[in-house]
């Protein structure tokens, strides 16, 4: 996983656990100490924490995301794949 990469998955465990608490999940915080993927149906997430969750990270990342894409991003590695490319095309966009 690229620098990004890593930054953008810190991004998302940090909106996460704001939101719903990810890091007291066993199952989850297990998975994130030793870097494995998590699929997001072990959260249980509503539809409020999901919004909530993709506004901090559209606020922090800069960008605009799609609702649909972010909820059809089934694990942890997918999300953080799809923001990269986000925040790499804004970039390009930009530049």
């Amino acid at each position: 996983m690229t620098e990004t990469g890593h930054q953008i998955r810190a991004l998302v465990i940090d909106a996460l656990d704001a939101s719903a608490g990810v890091r007291g999940n066993p199952l989850f915080a297990g998975a994130i100490a030793r870097g494995e993927d998590v699929p997001f149906d072990v959260l249980e997430l509503d539809s409020l924490t999901r919004f909530e969750v993709m506004m901090q990270l559209e606020e922090a990342l800069g960008i605009e995301l799609d609702d649909d894409e972010v909820a059809g991003a089934g694990t942890l590695d997918t999300l953080v794949g799809h923001l990269a490319q986000v925040v790499e095309a804004k970039g390009r966009r930009d530049e």
